[in-house]
């Protein structure tokens, strides 16, 4: 649901950038729309929140229910809506994207849901039976969700870049650093003794992190230059 509200939300910045006497609001909107975006995206490639919930059967309250169509349904005409604006509103074409692949993946996560049963695996330990999902299939949702959540923040940088606004960009490198240091926690922390990968992602963050600072300042200063050329 903060995922379908994070793409209303930018949506409903795109319906500002069309008024004049509210233009003014439009970032607000966008910015508050990206962060949920990206925060979504990020829950989902903790790997917990789906081996949790295909596991169980969850009685949703009439209400939530409720929030999910209309937020859905505001989702939805975001994304059409976004696809007619570059030509009219010199918006970027990137902004249709990244909404487009954020509502792709809503609608992966909702489909996936009516083939729990064959997605589920039962399970004896400690002599209690309960239902979670197969290895192979929380393999998949692990790589498929980090790739989306990188894709996301990469078009997040893109968006901020086109439309000069700093703050896109850090949300989007923010999220890209969240992404990298849960890949390293959950995967290359694992692989490697202890000390070696403390040495080896000590390194890897120590070069990454200057990387990725020097390219959001080259970056910036570069959308400044065209801003004031």
């Amino acid at each position: 649901m903060y995922l379908l509200f994070g793409i209303s939300l930018y949506g409903l910045g795109q319906l500002h950038s069309t008024f004049d006497k509210y233009v003014q609001f439009r970032l607000i909107y966008q910015g508050v729309g990206l962060f949920f975006i990206l925060a979504s995206y990020f829950y989902f490639s903790l790997e917990t929140p789906y081996r949790a919930i295909f596991g169980e059967i969850a009685t949703i309250d009439w209400t939530v229910q409720l929030l999910f169509v209309i937020f859905g349904i505001t989702s939805l005409i975001s994304v059409i809506g976004s696809a007619s604006m570059p030509d009219k509103f010199k918006t970027v074409k990137q902004e249709f994207f990244v909404l487009l692949l954020a509502f792709s993946g809503w609608i992966g996560i909702w489909l996936l849901t009516f083939f729990s049963e064959a997605l589920t695996v039962s399970t004896t330990r400690y002599g209690h039976t309960y239902t979670t999902l197969s290895p192979n299939v929380v393999t998949i949702l692990f790589v498929i969700f980090n790739l989306m959540l990188f894709a996301l923040s990469i078009g997040s940088i893109l968006i901020g870049y086109h439309k000069s606004v700093v703050p896109f960009i850090n949300i989007g490198m923010s999220f890209f650093v969240l992404g990298i240091l849960h890949l390293y926690f959950t995967t290359l922390f694992e692989l490697l003794p202890r000390s070696l990968a403390f040495i080896v992602g000590g390194l890897i963050l120590l070069g990454g992190g200057w990387y990725l600072e020097k390219k959001r300042r080259s970056l910036i200063e570069d959308m400044e230059g065209h801003k004031h050329g």
